[in-house]
């Protein structure tokens, strides 16, 4: 292959990888741009309380256009920011209705509090919170105490 030939070569192959790779991505897998004026809001509860380590309902919020109709195909990221704890999805695309859900939270073990930010740029995070209360004890022991002697008054 002489050396003149080399550039038509690589032109062609990063052709042939361009066309691939905008073949892979199908509209339905692009997230939906969000302008400005768009609002989010929440569906579910932004603040209740929960015995900790357990988990608490689906969270949920909703994304319209600024004429108030429900954005299709955005992802809205959720993110823990306050307690630890798990959830079962870090993102969710919106369905038709404009919602995005995460279908469960496991709040951390410590009592407290205990938040989770739905968020989609540009617009301000939803800051969904749990108080983290003790649960009822499992057990009681009794570990000293018997016949004390005390002082009346």
């Amino acid at each position: 292959m002489s050396h003149s030939r080399t550039p038509i070569v690589r032109a062609a192959s990063l052709s042939l990888c361009l066309v691939s790779l905008l073949t892979a991505c199908s509209e339905t897998s692009a997230p939906t741009l969000i302008p400005g004026s768009a609002s989010i809001s929440a569906v579910s509860p932004l603040r209740v309380t929960a015995v900790v380590g357990t988990r608490v309902a689906a969270l949920s919020v909703v994304v319209k256009d600024a004429e108030g109709n429900p954005l299709a195909g955005a992802i809205v990221r959720f993110s823990i920011t306050a307690g630890g704890g798990t959830l079962s999805d870090l993102a969710a695309r919106t369905n038709s209705s404009g919602i995005a859900s995460v279908a469960s939270w496991t709040l951390g073990t410590v009592a407290g509090m205990n938040a989770v930010a739905a968020i989609i740029e540009p617009l301000p995070p939803i800051r969904f919170e749990v108080v983290a209360v003790a649960g009822p004890p499992v057990s009681v022991t009794k570990v000293e105490g018997d016949q004390q002697i005390a002082a009346r008054g």
